[in-house]
């Protein structure tokens, strides 16, 4: 606990406007991934993926129905994620802070944040809450559902208590790490769905090479060691709830080691079968003319 401070001294009128502004992108962004996917996304996908029969009468197997959906929920998490990176990096870009760790801690608790800094923050919030009704409600279940779960829930206290104790400095720069290689994954994984293999190869190198560079890497080579060592010397004592947040950054660098896994599998197969194939991957519903009726309406 800080000397002569109090959790409560840390709520401000401020943050209580971004608390709505919050609320109300949990919202937003749902309907904002219904009106694209209902627009552009599924037109699209059943463009570029299904074939002339197909288009016509609006009947597929159910392998290229199951590539549909995940080809949608890749698009609009890669828009997503390229926005979100695209508002962090205009915020981030010119400060101290992305240059000099020690600069995360100075002045703490009373570092004073830009509008864009906070916009970045709320925007992140909001998304990763409403990414948690999406996951149990929307997307594609996979074989990794626990550990999605476990990260939006991670990433969601994360945001939540560093932002309320002011850690925005090292809570903007984890986030901006994050959403570097997500653009990528997505993007790759568009890439294999769409068959364009030469675009997949070197979107999933890249990806690759970003996740061991920024989450394996950077983060737990860099901002954790920052948090736990620098910050005491920085600040002259431990940082209120400093362990809270290290021991958080742990359990997701965890999990990153535990997907790392999986896109090793996945290399490996390529490198010896030729295959792309999310080892993740599990069987859903089939597909029905009346499944594919909608698409079918939007795109004839």
């Amino acid at each position: 606990m800080m000397d002569g401070t109090k959790l409560s001294e840390f709520w401000t009128p401020s943050k209580g406007f971004d608390l709505f502004a919050t609320v109300g992108l949990v919202f937003v962004f749902p309907l904002l991934r219904a009106l694209l996917t209902d627009g552009v996304f599924q037109p699209a996908s059943f463009k570029l993926l299904v074939s002339a029969e197909g288009r016509k009468n609006g009947k597929v197997s159910k392998k290229t129905y199951d590539t549909l959906e995940k080809f949608q929920e890749s698009a609009w998490k890669f828009v997503v994620y390229t926005a979100l990176f695209t508002l962090g990096l205009s915020a981030l870009w010119d400060k101290s802070w992305m240059r000099d760790t020690s600069e995360l801690w100075r002045g703490w608790p009373n570092q004073e944040f830009s509008f864009g800094v906070k916009s970045y923050y709320c925007t992140e919030l909001g998304f990763y809450i409403a990414s948690i009704g999406m996951l149990i409600f929307w997307e594609v279940r996979r074989r990794d559902f626990a550990a999605m779960m476990i990260h939006h829930l991670a990433t969601v206290s994360l945001i939540v208590g560093s932002y309320y104790l002011n850690y925005l400095r090292v809570g903007s720069v984890i986030m901006l790490l994050h959403d570097a290689s997500d653009i990528l994954m997505e993007l790759a994984k568009m890439m294999q769905y769409l068959k364009a293999e030469t675009a997949s190869v070197v979107t999933f190198a890249a990806f690759m090479i970003s996740w061991v560079v920024l989450r394996l890497g950077i983060l737990p080579f860099i901002i954790i060691p920052s948090a736990w060592w620098e910050s005491p010397k920085v600040i002259g004592h431990f940082p209120m709830a400093g362990e809270w947040l290290v021991g958080l950054l742990v359990l997701l660098v965890c999990i990153h080691v535990y997907w790392f896994s999986i896109i090793v599998q996945i290399a490996y197969r390529k490198v010896m079968t030729g295959v792309t194939e999310d080892v993740r991957e599990s069987e859903v519903k089939e597909a029905t003319h009346q499944d594919l009726a909608p698409m079918h309406d939007k795109t004839s």
